[in-house]
């Protein structure tokens, strides 16, 4: 596809410099001058835009990333496309003064379910007549290379240049003051259209970004999130669905695009606009002012990406999320309104006290590689909070209240002098933030430093806590302190991904053809190994600045090996490393009844159900695994660790339960049961280590 464009861009240069030619030395009338941006249809993914065409292709062909991408394989078949092109800007001495200062557009639009394909528009200004330019400059050279041929969209005349080494056909046509064409012809149809009817770019909320826009770099790229859904589909398995929430929330960006090999980095700055009548965090935060960005002190450098939101004050932030709410979702604010009264009712707790007084600036989210077989990665909530006595004082209260109704018993237990404790509370952070908070479903939590950090595994917070106190946290990695610090220390939403952690999880992120690519192009990854995003609120606009660093994928490679050896090292040094097995175990005090009544399946929906509470499978050989065995007309139900019985037992016969106690160590434990054939208690005996008591 990139191939296409150097191609394509390769004969509008040409072009450009016969038409300049025939600038020179004819005296053309004057053409009615027609904004190039203003052909490119409404469909347009996004656009990339440079006024100085032949001075941004050298800057960006002498550069250091090109120099480094075009010796990979991936890239190796653009070679040819490079070299024409570069060929044709030394041979033209003309080129540089005609089209030096004038508009070349390169559009993205998607033509079928999957696929996108580009269209070039060149402004050569006002003058000539570019009928004559074709018919007497550049029919012999296009006829030596190409296969030509011709059709008629309205009143013009798109030539058809088809190319039989690889069977692709671009579509040229002139339009007054600017060259029009496409490897789709309908690309190039639609534009006709499109020139005479108004556009994205001719509307006031694209030019509120564009016009505030400054150029000082090689060009200008335009985003247009209305279709970045659709654009993403081109790539994922399945539709995502905070991308399809991203691009209703936003409508444009507009940046300014730079490269600089000193520092090796490639920046796009600008700004975006939010769209005002969708209810969303964007709006939210708009309204709720700056916070520090300050989680990489406590989250782990083996994270493959983080975002941080940050505000003024977290109620006044609250506020704003409701009142958003509450004017453009009206039933997604009653179902918001019913949900936390129904928790706040239960548990007797508010939330409005309970949690939000204690927190301050920033939430952040991060994807923690857990580093363990066969797991999935961890997701983990880090609130930042203004007092943390306090907020420990909080949560213990809302533990509290959480353990008189709760049907299973959880002990806090201490790992490395921190505190992990559980709330069994249900998605309370999905209904108390929004759904872009769910993957913390049933939160263990601890707390470092000044967060209050949540997770749904609690080796994972243990692994956390290691990271802290090895000083492996992002705060600590120099790669990306000194990456970080291209950014403002304040702003409303920041994030970031490290592509060489992010790589190790690509299988379930994309489909299966996209990650064969990638696997097979993985220095094209590497060689970026830093990626963020920041957005700073600036009236009713976004300042946002998009930055990654660029280095060679060996150094990349020899500095991620050097990082996950020094973890591991420090990991076998480590006597504390896990958590003993009796301890984890004992978190739990069995089954137990519980006060609380169900009312209308209260109790189902606040509480974590109790067969989930823990992932077995991210645990093993920590906790307990169930097994099931069935003997004719009996059942057994046990737990079992080290090939030992551990854990809950019972016994059923034709369906009743005859046998119900505990194991520890393979040896009976605390209270046994003994029923009759009916399920009526019969018998009662305590154990301890085995031996009736």
């Amino acid at each position: 596809m990139f191939r296409k464009i150097l191609i394509g861009l390769a004969i509008l240069l040409a072009v450009g410099a016969g038409a300049g030619s025939f600038f020179l030395f004819s005296d053309g009338g004057a053409f009615g001058k027609i904004n190039p941006l203003h052909v490119v249809p409404n469909d347009a993914i996004y656009v990339i835009e440079t006024e100085a065409p032949i001075n941004s292709w050298r800057q960006w062909a002498s550069g250091l990333v090109w120099n480094h991408l075009k010796k990979q394989s991936f890239f190796s078949e653009m070679g040819e496309s490079v070299d024409a092109l570069n060929k044709v800007i030394k041979e033209n001495s003309l080129l540089l003064d005609i089209l030096g200062e004038h508009s070349v557009i390169v559009s993205a639009h998607k033509y079928t379910y999957k696929d996108y394909d580009f269209l070039y528009v060149v402004d050569l200004g006002n003058k000539g007549n570019l009928t004559t330019i074709l018919q007497e400059y550049l029919n012999p050279i296009i006829r030596d290379a190409f296969k030509t041929g011709e059709r008629t969209v309205g009143e013009y005349r798109v030539l058809e240049l088809f190319d039989p080494s690889d069977r692709s056909t671009l579509h040229v046509v002139f339009v007054d003051n600017l060259v029009i064409c496409s490897y789709t012809g309908k690309l190039v149809d639609a534009a006709l259209k499109q020139k005479d009817s108004p556009n994205f770019a001719q509307n006031d909320i694209f030019k509120a970004v564009q016009e505030k826009t400054k150029s000082n770099g090689m060009g200008k790229l335009y985003l247009n999130y209305n279709l970045l859904d659709e654009f993403a589909n081109c790539y994922m398995s399945t539709p995502d669905e905070n991308v399809l929430k991203l691009s209703e929330s936003l409508f444009f960006s507009a940046f300014d695009v730079e490269m600089d090999d000193k520092r090796g980095l490639i920046e796009m700055t600008g700004f975006t606009n939010v769209n005002p009548n969708y209810p969303s965090y964007f709006k939210a935060l708009a309204l709720s002012g700056n916070g520090e960005i300050s989680a990489p002190l406590v989250v782990p450098s083996y994270s493959s990406f983080f975002f941080s939101l940050t505000f003024k004050d977290f109620n006044l932030f609250l506020d704003n999320l409701e009142n958003v709410m509450q004017e453009d979702d009206e039933e997604g604010y009653q179902e918001y309104i019913k949900n936390t009264s129904m928790i706040e009712k239960f548990l007797n707790i508010d939330i409005r006290d309970d949690f939000a007084s204690w927190v301050k600036d920033e939430i952040a989210v991060a994807q923690v590689e857990t580093n363990r077989p066969n797991s999935k990665d961890e997701f983990a909530l880090f609130i930042k909070a203004s007092n943390i006595e306090d907020a420990r004082s909080k949560l213990e209260h809302v533990g509290n209240q959480v353990r008189k109704r709760s049907p299973v018993k959880f002990k806090s237990f201490s790992y490395k002098g921190y505190q992990i404790s559980f709330l069994a509370v249900k998605g309370l952070f999905k209904i108390l933030l929004g759904k872009y908070f769910d993957k913390i479903e049933k939160p263990y939590y601890t707390i470092i430093k000044d967060y209050v950090v949540f997770c749904n595994n609690p080796q994972t917070l243990k692994s956390i806590i290691d990271d802290f106190e090895n000083k492996l946290t992002l705060a600590d990695d120099p790669g990306f302190q000194a990456f970080f610090n291209n950014f403002d220390s304040e702003s409303n939403f920041f994030s970031y991904a490290s592509m060489p952690v992010l790589n190790q999880n690509m299988a379930s992120l994309v489909d299966a053809s996209t990650l064969t690519s990638l696997k097979q192009n993985e220095d094209y990854i590497l060689c970026f190994p830093h990626f963020g995003i920041q957005l700073v609120q600036e009236d009713s606009l976004f300042d946002t600045k998009i930055i990654s660093a660029f280095a060679k994928p060996t150094d990349v490679r020899r500095a991620f090996t050097d990082f996950l050896s020094k973890r591991s090292q420090i990991q076998a040094e480590d006597p504390e490393k896990s958590t003993t097995v009796e301890k984890i175990f004992d978190m739990f005090e069995g089954e137990g009844s519980s006060n609380a009544e169900t009312q209308d399946g209260m109790l189902n929906d606040v509480f974590a159900d109790v067969s989930e509470m823990v992932d077995v499978n991210g645990l093993r050989g920590v906790f307990p695994r169930k097994i099931t065995k069935t003997e004719g007309n009996r059942k057994i139900v046990a737990f079992y660790r080290d090939q030992e019985l551990h854990g809950a037992y019972k016994e059923y016969e034709n369906g009743i339960l005859r046998i119900k106690g505990r194991y520890k160590d393979n040896l009976k434990e605390g209270n046994w049961f003994l029923y009759d054939e009916n399920g009526d208690l019969i018998d009662k005996i305590r154990y301890k280590k085995g031996k009736e008591n």
